[in-house]
């Protein structure tokens, strides 16, 4: 192609963004962009509830309790489930 891209990615391009005027593709992209950030704040945000989630379950270790109604995380499997989504 003249352009410097494929065949294959302009027929890509036309059949993904072709029947859209300049103002939707201005408004796909931003909204592109802050599903990007709302995707990095799930991140962070589920990073810290894990992170949280370990202190507490040690803190509970170190004193012998439990919390959940005396079921600790080892019981229910939230512990085991934790462990497979790092």
């Amino acid at each position: 192609m003249a352009q410097g891209i494929s065949s294959a990615t302009y027929y890509s391009w036309k059949a993904k963004f072709g029947g859209l005027d300049e103002s939707q593709l201005k408004r796909l992209k931003e909204l592109e962009g802050e599903l990007g950030q709302y995707k990095r704040m799930y991140a962070e945000l589920a990073h810290e509830n894990y992170a949280l989630k370990d202190l507490i379950e040690k803190n509970s270790r170190a004193v012998g309790t439990t919390f959940g109604g005396g079921v600790s995380d080892k019981d229910s499997g939230a512990a085991r489930r934790r462990s497979q989504t790092r």
